[in-house]
């Protein structure tokens, strides 16, 4: 069994079907609440922390996985710790 968080790449799919499940946006705190209770990581990698600190790698990963997205024109802010789908991104 793979204890290892998933990587920023594998998180993307997770964090663009999220949002499509709640409308196309949705704050921070609602992504990582679907990605961590979504009941496909396992409870080794959610507990796997990032280096000595008091955060999960998981929770460290998303941050990255949504900078990136975001780079990748993907989604856009929406406002402070808000997110959603960009207009021209893929809705499907």
């Amino acid at each position: 069994m793979n204890v290892q968080p998933p990587t920023v790449s594998e998180l993307g799919p997770l964090v663009l079907d999220g949002l499509r499940r709640q409308g196309g946006r949705g704050s921070t705190a609602d992504i990582r609440s679907f990605v961590e209770e979504g009941g496909l990581l396992t409870p080794e990698q959610l507990a796997h922390k990032h280096r000595e600190g008091p955060g999960s790698e998981v929770a460290y990963r998303l941050r990255w996985a949504l900078v990136d997205l975001r780079r990748r024109g993907l989604i856009e802010r929406a406002g402070s710790r808000l997110w959603k789908l960009a207009d021209d991104g893929p809705q499907s």
